[in-house]
């Protein structure tokens, strides 16, 4: 029995890799992911996708402007002490 592959428009996998259209171009120039293009139109092979996704092949997603600030640990001096001084 033959599989059937299941492809997705570029807008499609923009929002299936929650990504953007710079980012996924960028990827495909870096060879780690492929699109096929079907007629006229590209395609991309959502096994394709999730393998990437799975290999860590596309990286880390950025931390949220919020994890990033708790990760940040300012030694600050102690207010009395440099007020008596």
């Amino acid at each position: 029995m033959a599989t059937v592959k299941s492809f997705l428009t570029t807008e499609e996998a923009i929002r299936y890799l929650r990504t953007s259209r710079p980012t996924l171009w960028r990827l495909e120039k870096e060879g780690k992911l492929k699109p096929y293009r079907i007629g006229a139109s590209l395609r991309w092979d959502l096994e394709e996708l999730d393998r990437a996704v799975r290999s860590g092949a596309l990286g880390q997603r950025r931390k949220s402007r919020k994890s990033r600030v708790d990760e940040v640990h300012v030694e600050r001096p102690d207010v009395d002490a440099v007020e008596s001084s």
